[in-house]
């Protein structure tokens, strides 16, 4: 560690920067590099909070500049917790060698191979869609665009209806098994995310399953604007559903851990839980478990999810090129949940 802030700042810098041509650090990575940078090989545990053995004031220093320079805002224990990291490394991640796309990996819950084959088991009937296959009829929308799209569950049902659907994911496993359910190849399925479809044209793009909360980081949030916008046709629509912050459904979500128990076909009981590890607003932290009465094996999947409510969403919207037409109540969630129905503007 150097008494020379603009160098340490220089080396985060060096540390956070991926090789050319490798993906850019993920959170694990990153904290790991920077401890053994300044506490050495010895000193680092990865754990729940990612805390570190010994004096940790040096790492902390370091790590506050990134965050006073990005806007972070840190705790001030000593522990960094899980979303301050994940935060920082989004961030840095977009800053340093990612190119337009989206800088951080998919949630286990979607890429484990695993946990995506029960995907579908545990989010149930889907009554939520509905309300999409409705507002691509009203828009009269031909050529849709479904970003996160999973399983595919949205994009084939708005396929029957004889229109083009193009779905994109970041998680190959989810888009494994979408393309499995697509018998008759009526969706074109692409590994990527809103940045990776400029120029399609499309008279709408959807994004269901509450995509745009699990979009946590604010560059990887404008990116999807941008890449969204340049899917679209002049004229045509974002479609997107967001949880009302005010309605504080975390403390729902704190208040039931009892586990839910589910008997999938050809794979057995399998048991979820559901922990809010961190809330620091607009983030929340939540862990799920998995446990397969199988084989007994135990599988965990961490997201951070972003409440921004309903001001800020139009904010950002009309930065990005939208005008808002219109803002619904969920009709499955109401009270709950937003529905917004943009239109790209030029």
């Amino acid at each position: 560690m150097t008494e020379n802030g603009k160098a340490d700042d220089a080396r985060l810098a060096d540390l956070a920067a991926p090789t050319t041509g490798s993906p850019s650090w993920n959170p694990e990575e990153l904290v790991l590099a920077l401890g053994r940078e300044v506490l050495g090989d010895s000193a680092v545990t990865l754990d729940d909070s990612f805390s570190f053995d010994g004096d940790s004031a040096p790492l902390m220093s370091l790590i506050a500049r990134v965050a006073a320079a990005t806007g972070i805002t840190l705790p001030a224990s000593k522990v960094l917790r899980q979303k301050n990291l994940r935060e920082i490394a989004a961030l840095l991640g977009s800053e340093n060698g990612t190119e337009g796309g989206i800088s951080r990996d998919p949630d286990p819950c979607y890429a484990d191979p695993r946990l995506a084959r029960i995907y579908d088991a545990f989010a149930g009937d889907r009554e939520d869609l509905t309300a999409y296959v409705e507002i691509a009829d009203q828009l009269g929308a031909d050529k849709i665009l479904d970003v996160g799209c999973g399983t595919g569950t949205l994009a084939l049902l708005l396929a029957e209806g004889g229109r083009t659907v193009v779905g994109v994911d970041p998680a190959a496993a989810c888009v494994e098994i979408a393309k499995s359910k697509d018998r008759t190849q009526q969706v074109t399925w692409i590994q990527g995310d809103a940045t990776s479809v400029p120029g399609l044209g499309s008279d709408l793009a959807v994004m269901t399953g509450h995509v745009a909360q699990v979009i946590f980081a604010e560059d990887d949030w404008k990116r999807t604007l941008q890449g969204v916008h340049d899917a679209l046709r002049p004229g045509g629509h974002l479609v997107f559903e967001t949880r009302r912050p005010e309605g504080r459904p975390w403390e729902r979500w704190a208040a039931n851990d009892a586990p839910y128990v589910l008997d999938i076909p050809g794979i057995g009981p399998v048991a979820q839980r559901c922990e809010v590890t961190d809330v620091s607003l607009p983030l929340v932290s939540v862990r799920y478990t998995y446990e397969f009465e199988v084989d007994g094996e135990i599988l965990v999947s961490d997201s951070i999810i972003r409440f921004r409510d309903r001001d800020e969403v139009e904010l950002t919207l009309a930065a990005h090129g939208y005008r808002v037409v219109e803002v619904r109540e969920a009709p499955d969630r109401p009270g709950r949940e937003l529905v917004f129905i943009a239109q790209r503007a030029d």
